[in-house]
């Protein structure tokens, strides 16, 4: 039986970041892990066939299935990344133009009404979006997940800067005219 975890939120709240750090060592992270389910229930085998002892997915749609993700995985651990609607509207515009489906605001309020009853019934470890960016906060994202491999400083520094949007002025600040980091910050 793996360590089940589940990182949610609306879109936008850095699922594929979360995904990215939390696979290391002994933890595989997927990302939208749904995609590759033909059912709800393949998501078992699907987590038993990784091999490692912490399996999750970070994925802003898993509210629609949690019902049965609970049933499957009934030790799972939740992280909820919330995020201010508006600041999600926006994102999504940012990053698709042109494409009208990805900003429908009906859609991201139908989500947030469902993620404000999961948090209420089910109590998830919650953070707000903005805190991603504080390493404490990466820590106990880490140490809730991965509970048997040691926060690892150096992985979270790597990716630190590493957003979707890399237009971002985090981005600019540590790779922009004065850099703020090197290559031997990494290493």
């Amino acid at each position: 039986m793996v360590n089940a975890f589940f990182i949610v939120g609306l879109p936008r709240t850095r699922s594929s970041w979360m995904s990215n750090f939390l696979t290391y060592k002994t933890s595989f992270c997927f990302h939208e892990a749904i995609r590759l389910c033909r059912n709800i229930d393949d998501m078992a085998l699907l987590f038993d066939s990784v091999g490692e002892p912490n399996v999750g997915d970070a994925d802003c749609r898993i509210i629609e299935f949690q019902a049965d993700f609970r049933r499957m995985f009934p030790h799972a651990k939740w992280v909820y990344i919330k995020r201010d609607i508006k600041d999600v509207i926006h994102s999504l515009e940012k990053r698709f133009e042109f494409e009208e489906s990805y900003r429908d605001t009906d859609f991201c309020k139908n989500l947030q009404a469902k993620y404000e009853v999961f948090e209420k019934e089910y109590k998830p470890l919650t953070f707000n979006y903005d805190e991603l960016d504080k390493i404490e906060v990466c820590e106990k994202i880490w140490d809730y997940c991965i509970p048997d491999s040691p926060f690892s400083f150096r992985r979270w520094l790597q990716l630190d800067v590493l957003r979707v949007d890399p237009a971002e002025t985090k981005m600019m600040k540590y790779h922009g005219k004065d850099a703020k980091r090197s290559v031997l910050d990494y290493i």
